[in-house]
């Protein structure tokens, strides 16, 4: 495959997996906050 004939596909795709990549990371950041206030809540019981 040739290097010249993409660059519009690749710039196109190189923006989609900056978008996929935000989303996965705004998952990841709710998820993890709320398991991370279950995860302080069970400690502050404990004590």
């Amino acid at each position: 495959m040739d290097v010249y004939m993409l660059p519009d596909n690749y710039e196109m795709n190189s923006w989609i997996a900056i978008f996929l990549g935000l989303i996965i990371l705004a998952i990841t950041l709710i998820t993890g906050s709320k398991s991370w206030h279950r995860l302080s809540l069970y400690h502050a019981n404990r004590i």
